[in-house]
């Protein structure tokens, strides 16, 4: 590894993001069109932007779904030696193209078009009576279906409505890491609901944290939420599609997303997981197009060291759920992985999170 340039590091205080761009992240309203109907309180969900109440029934019966709008971003990751430190990981994020810097994949999925944001499901999912994927306040969130379900219920709110895929989650935990500077989201904003096995949450306890981070690092046994996404980690695992599995190699597609796929739309991203059980030690590190990627390489840290985040597997073709459920206590996290979900797993732990994926 080539040694890299020295910098001078700076602790920043919470004032300090109110200007960048993990400050834009926000509640929005998001019409079955795709449209942005309405600005949520940044303070309160409850409210919009102009102090009156959101009615949370007209939003429903609108079909309206609360999403997180993510403004388009740029970022540079360096890997390299520092001194006496032999496996340094740097990472960058820009609001605008920097000398080195590159724009993150979740914003180009067709060649040469370019989107100004992306959006992401306030909560976690719930399946209506129209058997559409939503994301709303005050629901019981819907569980024990497989990944392809909920795909298709995604899609059912209509066009570029799908669940969560990989290119959006890396972008998220990319956000995430450089604005703590750590990558122990437990230590963080706490473990969720973690410590209090198959207590599960309704979605809508974030609302009155409006779009600020919030976690309890103390009993471990309340709500978390990141910058407006609430529970993403310790209530319940959520399905990741665009990304597959065969026999521990990675195949990521950035558009079309099916299970058990690893050719055509899916490419080989040269990431091998690791086939053994454990709290994550290390993520792989690749040059190129997926060095965005977080996905685990070494496992046989623990709980308080590393990451903090466990590593599930099985061999053959699995998919991906990410950030673990209640009943797996101190084992969940941000880059928690589960890599044990076949095409038919319908696990009574695992839901899924609405997004609308501009491309």
């Amino acid at each position: 590894m080539a040694e890299l340039m020295k910098v001078d590091y700076v602790t920043h205080d919470e004032s300090y993001f109110k200007n960048t761009i993990h400050s834009k992240l926000r509640r929005i309203a998001l019409s079955l069109s795709g449209a942005v109907v309405g600005i949520h309180s940044p303070d309160d969900t409850d409210l919009w932007d102009d102090g009156t109440a959101v009615d949370w029934g007209a939003y429903e019966s609108n079909g309206w779904n609360c999403m997180v709008q993510i403004p388009k971003f740029y970022y540079k990751v360096e890997n390299g030696t520092l001194g006496m430190f032999k496996n340094v990981y740097r990472c960058e994020v820009s609001e605008i193209q920097r000398e080195g810097f590159k724009l993150h994949p979740v914003f180009e999925r067709i060649d040469g078009v370019i989107e100004n944001y992306q959006y992401v499901a306030a909560f976690e999912g719930w399946v209506d009576g129209n058997g559409r994927l939503r994301s709303l306040p005050n629901k019981t969130i819907t569980i024990g279906r497989t990944r392809a379900s909920f795909r298709a219920a995604a899609q059912l709110n209509g066009l570029d409505f799908r669940q969560i895929d990989y290119l959006l989650l890396s972008a998220i935990q990319m956000l995430f890491i450089t604005e703590y500077a750590s990558f122990n989201s437990q230590n963080a904003l706490g473990k969720g609901m973690s410590l209090t096995a198959n207590n599960f949450l309704r979605t809508g306890k974030s609302l009155k944290n409006g779009n600020r981070s919030y976690g309890d690092k103390e009993t471990n046994s309340a709500h978390m939420t990141y910058r407006g996404l609430e529970n993403l980690w310790g209530n319940y695992y959520s399905y990741v599609d665009g990304v597959n599995f065969y026999n521990y190699v990675t195949y990521i597609s950035k558009r079309i997303f099916e299970d058990n796929k690893t050719s055509g739309n899916y490419k080989n991203a040269g990431i091998r997981v690791p086939n053994n059980y454990g709290y994550i030690k290390n993520f792989m590190r690749v040059d190129g197009y997926y060095d965005f990627n977080f996905l685990p390489v070494e496992v046989g840290a623990a709980e308080f060291s590393y990451l903090g985040d466990y590593h599930f597997y099985t061999s053959g073709h699995c998919g991906l759920a990410f950030g673990g459920a209640t009943s797996i206590q101190g084992q969940t996290g941000i880059f928690q992985t589960n890599i044990q979900i076949s095409s038919t797993s319908a696990l009574s732990n695992c839901g899924s999170r609405l997004a609308y994926i501009l491309s």
